[in-house]
């Protein structure tokens, strides 16, 4: 299968200095590979994206509004897309909304 990241910041290297970044993308990404899967990292905000180049979708939080367009756009393209929310913002005044 075709696996990608939609991060805000980008791997380099296949290593990013954020810890978060490297639990929840790089180190995945690089046992799917060990797998046999393709992975490829990309940000929301590439102009280049093709929702049809993958199978299966990853994103992490989500903060802005192009961000949310491109989730409608996979579901609607009948892509796989997986929300990986680390933290627990669901009851968050500020956040709960956007989750």
């Amino acid at each position: 299968m075709k696996f990608c990241y939609l991060l805000n910041d980008m791997p380099v290297g296949g290593h990013s200095p954020l810890a978060s970044i490297r639990y929840r993308a790089t180190i995945p990404g690089e046992l799917l590979r060990q797998q046999g899967h393709e992975v490829t990292y990309r940000k929301y905000t590439d102009p280049a994206f093709d929702i049809d180049a993958h199978d299966v979708y990853i994103m992490g939080k989500v903060f802005t509004d192009l961000a949310l367009k491109l989730a409608v756009d996979i579901k609607r393209e009948c892509k796989r897309l997986i929300v990986d929310i680390c933290d627990d913002h669901f009851e968050s005044p500020i956040l709960g909304p956007v989750y």
